[in-house]
C-alpha cells in the first residue's frame, strides 16, 4: 500500500523551479522516487494530484527520461530512476525539443497558419474595449521582453527614455531587437541621464544625455507606449513594473515630454 507522500513545500518548489517541470508532474516524480515502483492511481494519492491527470502526467515524465514504465501485469506500474541520470535524460530531452521546436516555429513563420492567427488577432483588435487596450507587465525581465515585442512591430520611429539600469539591461539583452529595428530603417532615439555609460546602444540608436530626471517609457510611432514607474535601482528585479498602453493619445502626450526633454 502507498502510503501519502510528506515531503516539504520547500523542497517540492525548489524541483520544480530547477528541473522546469510543473507542479504535478513534480509532485508525480518526487512520489515516484520515494516509493520506488507503483501504479498511477497509487501515485496519485500518493501525491495528493488527481487521478483523472495522472496518466498524461507519467507519460510525460516517461518522454522526459525521469520514469520508466514496467511492461508486464495490469494496471501499468512505473518505476523511478536515479536523479542523476534523471537528470542526464532530461537535460538531451530539452535540448532535443528546443532545437526541433525552433525548427516548427521556423517552419510556422512562412506557412498559412501564421496569416490565419493575424486575421483572428486583427479581428479580436475592433472588438477590443479600453480596458483592453491597457496592460499591466510586472517583473523586469517580462517588461524587457514586452518592449523587445513593440521594437520588432515598429515601422518608422521608437522613443526611449531610461535610467543607466535599463541601458545595461538593453545591451545585455534586447541589443539584438534595437539593431533589427535599425535594420529596418526605424529611428531609435534614447534618452539618458548625464553621465550614462551608453555602450554598445550608441551604436544602432542616437542617443542623447539631459540634465534633468527622465521618465522610463518607450513610445512606438506615436500609437502604442509603456510607462515605467519604479526606479530599477531602488526595487528587486521582481517588483518592477510598467503599463502598456495602446492608445495614441497617451503615445503622443508621452511624445511631447520626450521631445521637450530632446531639444532642451
Amino acid at each position: 500500500m502507498v502510503m501519502k507522500m510528506i515531503i516539504p513545500r520547500k523542497v517540492v518548489d525548489r524541483v520544480k523551479h530547477f528541473i522546469g517541470l510543473n507542479l504535478y508532474e513534480t509532485q508525480i516524480w518526487l512520489a515516484l522516487l520515494s516509493h520506488g515502483v507503483a501504479t498511477a492511481g497509487e501515485l496519485a494519492e500518493a501525491a495528493g494530484v488527481p487521478r483523472s491527470r495522472s496518466y498524461d502526467i507519467l507519460e510525460s515524465l516517461s518522454k522526459k527520461g525521469l520514469v520508466v514504465v514496467k511492461s508486464e501485469g495490469r494496471p501499468l506500474k512505473y518505476m523511478s530512476i536515479a536523479p542523476e541520470q534523471g537528470l542526464d535524460n532530461l537535460k538531451r530531452y530539452y535540448e532535443m525539443s528546443s532545437e526541433s521546436f525552433k525548427d516548427d516555429l521556423e517552419d510556422l513563420k512562412s506557412s498559412a497558419v501564421i496569416k490565419e492567427l493575424g486575421d483572428i488577432f486583427k479581428k479580436g483588435e475592433m472588438v477590443m474595449e479600453l480596458p483592453e487596450l491597457i496592460g499591466l507587465v510586472r517583473e523586469k525581465n517580462n517588461m524587457f521582453a514586452h518592449i523587445a515585442t513593440i521594437l520588432n512591430r515598429s515601422k518608422q520611429n521608437v522613443k526611449i527614455m531610461a535610467t543607466p539600469h535599463d541601458v545595461n539591461e538593453i545591451n545585455s539583452f534586447y541589443i539584438e531587437s534595437i539593431k533589427e529595428a535599425k535594420s529596418r530603417g526605424v529611428e531609435v532615439q534614447v534618452l539618458v541621464p548625464s553621465g550614462t555609460e551608453t555602450g554598445e546602444l550608441a551604436k544602432y540608436a542616437e542617443v542623447r544625455q539631459v540634465n534633468r530626471p527622465i521618465t522610463r517609457a518607450l513610445v512606438s510611432d506615436g500609437k502604442e507606449a509603456v510607462a515605467m514607474f519604479m526606479d530599477p535601482g531602488d526595487v528587486h528585479p521582481t517588483f518592477d513594473a510598467g503599463v502598456w498602453v495602446n492608445s495614441s493619445y497617451v503615445a503622443q502626450t508621452l511624445n511631447k515630454l520626450f521631445e521637450e526633454a530632446w531639444h532642451e
